[in-house]
């Protein structure tokens, strides 16, 4: 969680953020906990913690905004491998290509 903690968003706007952790296996172990951590930091904003793959692809965990606990789900199903619930979702494999979309999808929901 310490080497998690010490990298800053790479995009990060009112409503949402958004960070990207490196291929390294702690990373995997941490995403999903440490949204929840992001979430109960800054509620009023939405995270997506984007973790690189050894395929160039990200794994994707989505937390929506603690005081608006909807729209995850909606973010992710846009995506081939995505779903989950309102304020929980993510997407197994999101290509590096659809980063932007991504964003956009971001913005557009939150």
């Amino acid at each position: 969680m310490l080497n998690a903690a010490a990298i800053k968003p790479k995009t990060e706007y009112k409503n949402f953020a958004v960070i990207i952790l490196p291929k390294q296996p702690w990373a995997n172990r941490v995403s999903g906990v440490y949204a929840n951590r992001l979430a109960q930091e800054h509620p009023d904003r939405a995270h997506a913690i984007l973790t690189e793959q050894p395929d160039e692809s990200f794994l994707v965990s989505i937390r929506a905004a603690l005081n608006n606990k909807t729209g995850a789900d909606e973010v992710c199903r846009q995506f081939e491998t995505g779903g989950g619930r309102k304020a929980a979702a993510g997407i197994n494999r999101l290509p590096s290509s659809d980063y932007d979309r991504l964003i956009s999808v971001l913005a557009d929901v939150f």
